[in-house]
């Protein structure tokens, strides 16, 4: 058995597959060790960038392509001082590494429901900041912005605000928003916000997107209204929820 364990490391033939150890605890049931090691993680997180900096500023962590477990790790803890430290650093890992993409790194701060954090985090990645020097000193850009990659930014996170339930944040997004602008919000499956949220069982977000939005009979592109979508899931709060704002969606059929 080794001795270590790498953040990831995967091989096939005779090596052995490693896994960190938040990963290895929750495969294997222990809850209590599972519990310990996401409530020390940003302790972790912040040990190994600190370790692994070497003589030039650099992380070595960070070049070896840990920049985006990193930061989703330190926005899932809610740790405000790491996160603004990290994407001073390097503000382009906001948009992750690997398989922690900016997506991804949202909806850990928008889970964790940590206001300041997901701000910080929402603002670096709506801004095209880059940093220039000449090796000892760095100095902050912040370049323009096109219409599209800012709608997609907003797409992205109003979606993961609606799956990690961050009501107040969600609403504070939306607040401009007219009907047909939050129905444009789709993911690459066209699903609404609406379906998102009732994917992932968030009842308050449901109830409000209903209330503000009007937009229970919104379809995915198979033709799926958030009714199915809850059905399929077997979330039970959240069909209750829509047939109560609207009894005929049930006789709604999909494409498929």
């Amino acid at each position: 058995m080794p001795t270590y364990f790498p953040l990831r490391w995967e091989s096939t033939g005779d090596q052995w597959w490693f896994a960190s150890s938040i990963e290895w605890a929750a495969a294997n049931g222990h809850y209590d060790l599972f519990k310990c090691v996401t409530k020390n993680r940003r302790f972790v997180a912040r040990r190994l960038l600190h370790e692994g900096e070497c003589k030039r500023g650099k992380s070595l962590l960070i070049g070896s392509g840990y920049g985006g477990w990193l930061l989703y790790t330190t926005a899932s803890a809610g740790d405000l001082h790491f996160v603004q430290e990290f994407l001073q650093k390097d503000p382009f890992l906001v948009f992750g590494e690997g398989e922690y993409g900016v997506t991804d790194i949202l909806y850990a701060a928008a889970r964790r429901k940590n206001c300041e954090v997901f701000w910080v985090i929402y603002d670096f990645a709506m801004s095209a900041r880059f940093m220039s020097g000449n090796g000892r000193e760095s100095e902050e850009h912040i370049g323009e912005i096109t219409f599209v990659y800012h709608q997609e930014m907003k797409n992205r996170t109003v979606h993961a605000l609606a799956r990690g339930g961050n009501l107040k944040m969600l609403k504070e997004l939306l607040s401009d928003s007219s009907v047909e602008d939050v129905l444009a919000y789709r993911d690459a499956q066209c699903s609404t916000i609406l379906h998102t949220a009732t994917a992932c069982g968030q009842v308050k977000v449901v109830k409000d997107l209903i209330s503000l939005f009007r937009m229970t009979n919104s379809t995915d592109k198979q033709g799926n209204t958030a009714l199915h979508i809850a059905a399929y899931r077997g979330q039970l709060l959240t069909v209750e929820v829509l047939i109560q704002a609207c009894p005929e969606s049930i006789h709604s059929r999909n494409n498929v």
